[in-house]
């Protein structure tokens, strides 16, 4: 409304395809941002919402072909939730998150780098509306990783090009001497980019990818859970189903077994 009082003509967003939202704002008023925008019944379902550094250098941003591309900008945020780089970034699932039962949810964060291109960095963890950390891109694939969100992209692991078809998350809650024990099973399946590979090429290549999953997952899982004891994770309705009660006082183990194989 605050906009819409500064121009002559009322703002028509049935045209926007994202929504940019510098952090300096996010910081204070996010969830009054998402919901101007949810409000407005032109706004489309699938808009794409992203916090950025510095939003004036992203709006006034030119490179050698001319003013950036919002088709561009979009292309490369949707693609972020896949390979992992990025998250959820659709407006009305973000909404959703953040009204479930944890309150929380992420944004990804995109900036213009050095090299004077339009990336996605990271994602900002929100609880209640308020702004809680920013993760880093680490840290980002790692809450993609337990999500099961990463899938039909191509990373290097060994020197060689692997293709993720698919990942799936397991979790299991049980009690070890009092103490709240949470069992995290990741299996992704792995398709070699080249026709052949050895047997102990293919051992190099599981090894390395087990070993990236357990820790960019444990990171996301130290960050967001240990440290602000953010259950974004959904950890609670894990101890619900053996009649226990979520403190964020209590202390947790939690156990990460990445199992990759290839199809």
């Amino acid at each position: 409304e605050g906009i819409n009082s500064k121009i002559s003509k009322k703002l028509y967003l049935g045209h926007n395809n994202f929504v940019l939202i510098g952090k300096n704002a996010a910081e204070t008023n996010v969830w009054d941002i998402l919901k101007y925008f949810k409000e407005d019944t032109q706004t489309k379902s699938d808009i794409c919402v992203f916090v950025t550094e510095n939003a004036e250098e992203i709006i006034s941003f030119k490179d050698d072909e001319g003013e950036i591309n919002p088709k561009t900008v979009l292309k490369i945020t949707e693609n972020s939730l896949n390979n992992g780089k990025g998250c959820e970034y659709r407006l009305f699932k973000a909404i959703a998150m953040g009204q479930g039962e944890t309150k929380s949810f992420v944004l990804p964060i995109g900036n213009i780098t050095e090299e004077k291109y339009f990336e996605i960095t990271g994602s900002c963890l929100f609880k209640n509306g308020a702004l809680l950390d920013t993760l880093s891109s680490e840290e980002t694939r790692g809450l993609q990783w337990y999500n099961a969100d990463i899938k039909e992209t191509i990373i290097n692991l060994e020197g060689y090009d692997v293709k993720i078809k698919s990942c799936e998350t397991t979790v299991k809650a049980l009690m070890t001497n009092e103490t709240p024990v949470f069992k995290i099973s990741i299996i992704v399946q792995l398709q070699p980019m080249i026709e052949e590979l050895d047997a102990e090429k293919e051992e190099k290549i599981l090894n390395s990818a087990n070993s990236i999953v357990e820790r960019e997952t444990k990171k996301a899982i130290s960050r967001v859970f240990a440290k602000h004891r953010c259950d974004i994770f959904g950890f609670s309705k894990h101890l619900e189903n053996k009649f226990l009660t979520f403190s964020e006082n209590n202390t947790y183990d939690i156990e990460v077994t990445a199992n990759c194989r290839f199809d």
